[in-house]
């Protein structure tokens, strides 16, 4: 993830610039069992200059995008228990936020009032 990768990693993957996307399959597995994701190749071109023979090597360089199931179901699973502590967590002050409010209002030698 160098160079202008993630900017090209990112424009594929919005929109991709092949519509022929391949199904991942595990092998040996029967096909009628489902593919565990899905992806498509992209080829760039890349040239590397030798300065000491003062010569250009050019190839071209294969870039796999891949979606996999498994790992965005992991994910998703991830992103919903943090948010589910931060809402446990948010709730939690909010109960507090009396108890709190109480002591800063009793303290006397408090510069603010409530």
């Amino acid at each position: 993830m160098t160079g202008l990768t993630p900017q090209f990693l990112q424009q594929w993957v919005l929109d991709p610039p092949t519509e022929q996307l391949e199904e991942i399959r595990l092998p040996n597995v029967p096909p009628e069992e489902p593919a565990v994701g899905k992806g498509f190749e992209v080829e760039l071109g890349k040239i590397w200059f030798n300065k000491e023979t003062e010569k250009r090597v050019y190839w071209m360089e294969p870039h796999l995008v891949v979606y996999s199931d498994s790992l965005a179901k992991a994910a998703i699973k991830g992103l919903n228990e943090r948010l589910d502590k931060a809402t446990t967590a948010l709730n939690q002050l909010a109960t507090k936020l009396p108890e709190d409010l109480e002591q800063l209002q009793s303290n006397s030698n408090s510069k603010f009032r409530f």
